[in-house]
């Protein structure tokens, strides 16, 4: 009698339940809404479900889900071929990638990005971490054609570096030699530094429209900037990185106020703006002397 008791258990009806209140063993291939499942376990979806696959919080929301389209969702249903939901302005992480520290080799890699899917020409971002004020980095990698095509990227063409202060960060340009060497190369697509930076600090646009207490200058200011830009001492330098080419300029520190920038830098704009002043100065001076000659 025990024996029949079991069977009928065994050979329960399809579409019947079968609940377990311990462990479950299965030897072989699960399959659900499949008798034919391709792995050790697999759930295949139907045009009657729109997930094949769900693990659900204590309220009942998706907590991991896999869509009817193939698509992947971690605490939500996802658009996309994956998509992870955060609630950032709770303190939550969406999403987080932990790796070494950064060292060559492909397992120093955070993050790739590989062409229709695979494996081939895969682009790349590494990160970096120390204690010390400048040791902490992020990098960007694009592969190229001189790598092979199932190789990760080493062309790093760009790199968020901290300052040695700690609070600061560089930009560093790619040490490819290829290019100009600058800390940041602007360009449009078909040559270097041939393209266009706009700087919402020193107002890309120059319409009436946008501005207030318009004044326009006049022979003082004239004869200011021609005082400026014929006080200006010029110099040959290195900046302090190893290999540093030669370069002319001036000195921040010596530079007039008329032409500073905020941060340490001194502005080409201001700069055009002084020498086209004072070349309107100087031209004026020529004027005078004309009409003085006999």
């Amino acid at each position: 009698m025990k024996a029949l008791l079991v069977l009928l258990i065994v050979v329960a009806p399809a579409g019947a339940q079968t609940v377990f209140d311990s462990e479950a063993w299965a030897p072989g291939k699960t399959g659900v809404g499949t008798d034919s499942p391709g792995a050790r376990f697999e759930s295949r979806a139907s045009s009657t479900t729109a997930a094949a696959f769900q693990v659900s919080g204590v309220d009942l929301s998706p907590a991991l889900r896999v869509g009817a389209d193939g698509t992947l969702g971690l605490s939500t249903a996802s658009a996309a071929r994956a998509t992870v939901s955060g609630a950032g302005e709770a303190g939550d992480l969406a999403l987080e990638l932990r790796g070494p520290e950064l060292q060559s080799g492909t397992s120093s890699y955070q993050l790739t990005l590989g062409y229709a899917g695979g494996a081939l020409y895969r682009h790349a971002v590494q990160s970096g971490h120390g204690v010390a004020p400048s040791s902490s980095s992020l990098s960007f990698l694009v592969w190229t054609p001189a790598a092979a095509s199932g190789q990760i990227a080493s062309r790093r063409v760009l790199q968020l570096m901290t300052h040695s202060t700690g609070v600061l960060v560089h930009v560093l340009p790619p040490n490819s030699g290829v290019g100009p060497l600058g800390q940041l190369v602007v360009s449009d697509g078909s040559s270097w530094g041939t393209g266009t930076m706009h700087d919402a600090g020193e107002g890309s646009v120059s319409s009436a429209r946008l501005k207030d207490d318009i004044e326009y200058l006049g022979p003082d200011a004239e004869r200011e900037a021609y005082a400026e830009a014929a006080a200006l001492r010029h110099v040959s330098f290195r900046f302090k990185a190893r290999g540093a080419r030669v370069q002319r300029g001036i000195l921040y520190e010596e530079a007039p106020e008329s032409v500073r920038y905020p941060g340490g830098g001194v502005s080409f704009d201001r700069r055009l703006l002084n020498a086209e002043l004072a070349a309107k100065e100087l031209l004026r001076r020529l004027g005078d002397l004309e009409r003085e000659a006999p």
